[in-house]
């Protein structure tokens, strides 16, 4: 081996050892998101606890959740609202418990239960919808989106929670415009 190709072998080696150095923290800060998951991919939030939802009447209660979207961590923070319905005491029945998006599907204003009526109405709109979340009357294209939920087991401290899968679905309008 003569100096010259001694001297390219030391500096092509130098390039590679730089070119690593580089290389390496790029592709882990690409490639974080995908190592811990992003916000689309949460899984079961826990809202509120079974026990303090009264039965026959809707309560509205916020999803607040620890929130990480790509590069960056919020910490705990409100990700949205839904709307819960106890059917009835036996949470082992089919249907004991309702759990829908408080987003109108219309247009995405959010949904108000009135009591007196007990029907769920958009103040947007005039939409309407029954305890079963469906439409009776206004421009929503269907009814309240349901979102799957369980019920926990006991914690430590004995309480059963109502744990949901939470995501926003496509308004009307949005539909609509993903069809054009």
């Amino acid at each position: 081996m003569n100096r010259r190709s001694c001297l390219t072998w030391i500096v092509r080696a130098f390039q590679a050892v730089a070119g690593a150095i580089v290389a390496v923290p790029c592709l882990g800060f690409v490639l974080a998101p995908l190592r811990r998951g992003t916000a689309t991919r949460r899984g079961m939030i826990r809202v509120t606890p079974v026990d303090s939802l009264p039965v026959g009447t809707p309560v509205r209660r916020d999803v607040i959740t620890d929130r990480r979207d790509g590069f960056t961590h919020y910490g705990m923070g409100r990700l949205g609202a839904v709307w819960i319905l106890r059917q009835n005491e036996n949470l082992t029945a089919p249907d004991a418990l309702r759990v829908w998006q408080v987003i109108c599907p219309h247009l995405g204003c959010g949904l108000r239960f009135e009591k007196p009526v007990d029907r769920f109405t958009c103040p947007c709109h005039s939409s309407a919808f029954d305890l079963t979340g469906r439409r009776l009357h206004g421009p929503a294209p269907r009814d309240m989106d349901r979102l799957t939920h369980r019920v926990s087991e006991p914690d430590p401290a004995g309480k059963r929670w109502l744990e949901v899968e939470y995501h926003t679905f496509r308004t009307g309008v949005e539909q609509q415009i993903a069809q054009t």
